[in-house]
């Protein structure tokens, strides 16, 4: 059985209706119940409490990890809440894992957030400089899972996200949420900055191809990017966006805030390398289709 911790969420979510579609089995752990039809499926538990987490996995599952604290802005406001999500929740997890005997378990960190201000491509091998809580608490947990795995035998993929975007994301506070809400709503779109810092994105569907790929074959451990390898200003985004949907979108330039990256730029070449992994979905498709669903949803 595949457990999803965090599985109602933006990426969860996905997993989950890709999992269905390929008729493999999976549980979801969550503090909050999915309207889809996941919910069916969905064990209400927080990873923050050992005992109830351990009473929902058995020793013959497969975890995927998603549940967190994953907001830089929140992070600096509240470093307690990402410290207890991301850090304790974690290692109860692996916890767990270890008391239960389960030996596989794929884990979602980020790239950028554990980089921090970088101005070539990060590589897997890139020290960390993390400039807020949020990555400061995903390079603790990349730490654990590594001992972990070397201590237990277990079979651990740390998966590096770049920044994902697509259906089922409403919910998030992203610039590509932000952007979709400014356009449907007619509303001012702030920007905190120049315009200039750069992130690399990722369609979700791509995501979820590797994640399949880590659930479904027998791997050693590693730690992957997972990402285009293609950096975009807030700019860049802003007008490919305009020209894509043929509409203007209404800016506001403010303060830039602290613990955000100003340049990232994530390498997938080892995923690629290891796995034959390249994203498919170019950006231009994948914000036409972004905002196709937000259209279907947010009206």
């Amino acid at each position: 059985m595949i457990v999803i911790t965090g599985g109602s969420g933006f990426i969860g979510t996905n997993l989950c209706l890709t999992l269905d579609a390929l008729g493999l089995e999976y549980r979801v752990i969550d503090k909050i119940r999915s309207s889809l039809c996941i919910e069916q499926r969905t064990d209400i538990a927080s990873i923050c409490d050992y005992e109830a987490i351990k009473k929902l996995i058995s020793h013959n599952d497969i975890i995927v990890h998603l549940a967190a604290a994953g907001n830089v802005i929140e992070s600096v406001k509240n470093p307690d809440t990402c410290f207890n999500n991301n850090i304790l929740g974690t290692f109860n997890v692996l916890k767990v894992c270890k008391d239960v005997g389960i030996r596989k378990l794929i884990f979602a960190s980020t790239g950028g957030a554990i980089a921090g201000n970088n101005s070539g491509l990060v590589t897997e091998e890139t020290l960390p400089n993390p400039i807020s809580p949020y990555g400061a608490s995903k390079a603790s947990c990349e730490q654990l899972l590594a001992a972990f795995s070397a201590s237990y035998d277990m079979k651990i993929h740390i998966l590096r996200f770049a920044n994902i975007y697509g259906p089922y994301s409403a919910h998030k506070k992203g610039l590509i949420t932000s952007i979709m809400r400014s356009i449907i709503n007619n509303e001012e779109l702030l920007i905190y900055g120049d315009g200039n810092s750069s992130r690399d994105y990722l369609y979700v569907d791509d995501l979820i191809r590797l994640i399949i790929f880590t659930i479904t074959n027998e791997l050693e451990f590693n730690k992957l990017n997972v990402a285009t390898s293609k950096s975009l200003s807030i700019n860049q985004v802003l007008d490919t966006t305009e020209l894509i949907l043929q509409k203007k979108i209404k800016k506001k330039y403010m303060m830039k805030r602290n613990g955000e990256i100003y340049i990232n730029s994530l390498s997938g070449d080892l995923a690629k390398t290891l796995y034959g992994f390249q994203p498919k979905i170019d950006f231009q498709t994948g914000i036409l289709k972004t905002f196709q669903w937000y259209e279907e949803n947010l009206r």
